[in-house]
């Protein structure tokens, strides 16, 4: 993701601010209405529109030059408050959306589709309903500071239950600590973190993870993500999904709130590299470093690391990543992240934020301040929490699958709809030039009515905007991009 360079110009004749280096990207922001560039400038007239572009647009260079004009700093003194800041956070979730939206999502599908029947074998999890009502929950990530509260794990269980990740279920391990349930959202194989660990009670994954990671011994609970394609069908299913941020631990505490628990406590969530290090003792990670530079952080492991998501098919960047100041936990020195992590501290403030219902508790004792949560060290959480016995695990072994002919029944529709839409398609390849726009229109209106098969279809599909097909000129490549992907999902779907 690009460096940010943010420079002030009096004044900009042709030269000013072109990037030497052809990697770079120079950028105006002048939100006076008559400000008069050079040619091949991109300006941009509000900070609201340029942040826009940063999270939601095309590609950009490595490095972005910003030029902003000091002459309508005082005129406009509101546009130009935390600038650098809101870019920042306006590129990580630029990164986060490519990562996940772009990047990941033929993943995502690819593992929706494979992972259709097993809601025939492994319950829908949050059918539970309230099971976590007046119960606290710990979610319990892999941060280094985990070292320093982690002997105080079995005490967490003694008055709420634990939720552990593949990347920190080792830790909690490590320190006696049972795990009531182990959440699972990635699409790479994070498996052999966790297949050979005792003390593991049950398992929450998404159906868009990694087939892999239903390879393990544990007792098994399925979720869906939200979004269309993924939430209707598992309506459909008999089941239920779930809004989550983009890492595992939002869908742990999500997961919590849904089944009614109003106290959640966050542990092992530094979202920095604490002491330089990047996973807690105990992780099987342990051993992974990161080097601080004047304004960028590398970690020792990003060449396995790029090599793992390359074989998934996934993109990771290999450079050196952006250096990002932070507030740090309790009030103490600022530390240092990156623009992926700084995405996933943004969510949980707003999550915060949104969920003043619930006391939301930031107990990791180091890393990253996190606004709109209540920082505490676990030692003082645990002495406003009584112990108590919970019933999580009992009301989690009552349930019970869907039908596998109910399972049966949705890919049966799913693969007519992906059919008839193939066929008319089909029809529209065929007209001639007079009758195109006439079938093109009866493409669109079946595309709108079954918004399922054309999300699932294919990821390049579900990125476009249903509106794109109205346009003469990229009529025929949608429509001929729409045909195959069906032609794919029913593939997909037979096997």
């Amino acid at each position: 993701m690009a460096n940010i360079a943010l420079y002030f110009a009096d004044s900009l004749p042709p030269d000013v601010g072109k990037p030497t280096d052809p990697r770079a990207d120079v950028w105006v922001f002048d939100p006076s209405p008559s400000g008069v560039f050079p040619p091949g400038y991109r300006v941009y007239r509000s900070l609201a529109t340029l942040c826009e572009h940063v999270t939601h647009g095309g590609t950009i260079k490595e490095s972005l030059q910003l030029i902003a004009v000091p002459a309508t700093i005082e005129k406009y003194p509101g546009e130009y408050t935390n600038l650098q800041e809101v870019l920042r956070d306006g590129f990580s979730t630029r990164e986060i959306r490519f990562n996940t939206v772009v990047h990941r999502y033929k993943s995502s599908v690819d593992s929706f589709i494979q992972n259709l029947p097993l809601a025939a074998t492994y319950p829908w999890l949050l059918s539970a309903g309230n099971a976590l009502k007046d119960t606290p929950v710990f979610v319990v990530g892999a941060g280094p500071s985990l070292d320093k509260n982690g002997p105080l794990l079995r005490e967490c269980a003694k008055r709420g239950v634990v939720f552990g990740l593949h990347s920190s279920a080792g830790a909690i391990r490590h320190h006696g600590c049972e795990i009531d349930l182990l959440c699972c959202i990635e699409s790479l194989d994070t498996s052999g973190f966790v297949r050979d660990l005792d003390g593991v009670r049950a398992a929450a994954l998404c159906l868009t993870a990694g087939r892999a990671n239903f390879n393990t011994p544990f007792a098994k609970y399925i979720f869906s993500p939200g979004g269309n394609a993924f939430a209707n069908t598992s309506i459909h299913l008999g089941g239920q999904w779930l809004h989550y941020g983009a890492n595992v631990s939002s869908a742990a505490a999500c997961l919590a709130v849904r089944m009614g628990c109003s106290t959640v406590v966050l542990l092992g969530q530094d979202l920095s590299y604490t002491g330089g290090r990047v996973y807690a003792t105990g992780s099987g990670r342990e051993h992974v470093t990161v080097s601080v530079a004047d304004d960028t952080i590398t970690r020792s492991d990003i060449a396995d690391q790029t090599a793992r998501y390359k074989a998934h098919g996934l993109k990771l960047e290999e450079a050196p990543r952006p250096k990002i100041m932070v507030p740090g936990w309790g009030g103490g020195a600022p530390v240092a992240t990156t623009q992926d992590m700084l995405a996933f501290l943004r969510w949980l403030e707003v999550f915060g934020d949104q969920r003043r219902d619930i006391r939301l508790v930031n107990a990791t004792e180091g890393g990253v301040h996190i606004a709109n949560t209540e920082e505490s060290t676990l030692e003082q959480v645990l002495d406003t929490l009584p112990e108590q016995k919970s019933r999580f695990g009992a009301v989690l072994s009552a349930l019970t699958p869907v039908r596998g002919d109910r399972v049966a029944r949705v890919v049966s529709e799913l693969t007519r709809g992906a059919l008839v839409l193939k066929n008319r398609c089909n029809m529209a390849l065929s007209a001639s030039p007079h009758q195109f726009p006439r079938f093109l229109a009866e493409v669109k209106d079946l595309v709108a009515k079954n918004q399922l098969v054309y999300e699932l279809a294919h990821p390049s599909t579900a990125l476009l905007e249903v509106s794109d097909l109205l346009e003469h000129k990229k009529g025929k490549p949608f429509v001929r991009l729409i045909k195959e992907s069906c032609d794919d999902l029913v593939k997909r779907l037979a096997a």
